[in-house]
């Protein structure tokens, strides 16, 4: 509740494993977003199973807000914390500022790994 109260002041709406409707391009996925560091950007089109690189740019209550390629620092992707504890083997108070990656299928992200991990 605190997530979503959060996400009305700031200005967005509350979606917690999904992306805005503005995120969705002709082919369902934006590719990027142009104000992304080059570092989040991809090299080429999105698969079913592409592997995406992710910052967790902080963790409110039991959401953790996320910078993907398709979603920036101003209108991060939410999701459960705790499911990117349990994939990455870290108590969630410490996501904070980590570097990882994930799967991207359709709207949500699975099989989150630590960045130097393959």
């Amino acid at each position: 509740m605190a997530v979503a109260a959060l996400g009305v002041l700031m200005g967005r709406g509350h979606r917690p494993c999904g992306m805005e409707e503005s995120a969705v391009g002709q082919a369902g996925v934006r590719s990027h977003d142009d104000s992304l560091p080059e570092s989040l950007r991809l090299d080429g089109p999105m698969t079913a199973s592409t592997r995406v690189p992710i910052t967790v740019l902080l963790t409110v209550g039991d959401q953790a807000e996320l910078v993907t390629p398709m979603r920036g620092p101003k209108d991060p992707m939410r999701v459960p914390a705790a499911d990117i504890a349990r994939d990455v083997g870290l108590a969630a108070d410490d996501l904070a500022g980590r570097k990882l990656t994930a799967v991207m299928e359709g709207e949500r992200l699975r099989d989150f790994r630590l960045a130097d991990e393959k």
